[in-house]
């Protein structure tokens, strides 16, 4: 059974720069971590990364949006997944909407 929201107003954030994030990150990988021990495993894992981030996060987070009539994916684009840390004014901004909706019907 698929939980539904019915009409209420849900906004899923969504990171801008996750991949790029993640995708830095590779490079600090210890020595010897598998899949890394030459620059083709290591480019091959980039892609593997980067494949992931975009077929994964993007159609989970709409199917999530998807659960009210009412939701939406909203991408901010300078934040990564610590979006609350990197990006205060964003998630500030769009939990004050979703504040804001309940008082007001019909925010979209």
């Amino acid at each position: 059974m698929q939980r539904s929201y019915g009409d209420m107003p849900l906004i899923v954030l969504t990171a801008g720069r996750d991949e790029e994030a993640v995708l830095s990150s590779l490079s600090h990988l210890p020595p010897g971590t598998p899949g890394t021990g030459t620059p083709a495993e290591l480019a091959q894992l980039r892609e593997q990364v980067a494949r992931f981030l975009r077929d994964g996060f993007d159609p989970a987070h709409d199917a999530y949006a998807a659960l009210s009539t009412r939701g939406r994916n909203q991408l901010v684009a300078d934040s990564t997944h610590a979006i609350q840390i990197c990006n205060g004014s964003g998630a500030t901004t769009q939990s004050g909407a979703r504040r804001r909706s309940r008082h007001r019907p019909g925010l979209e």
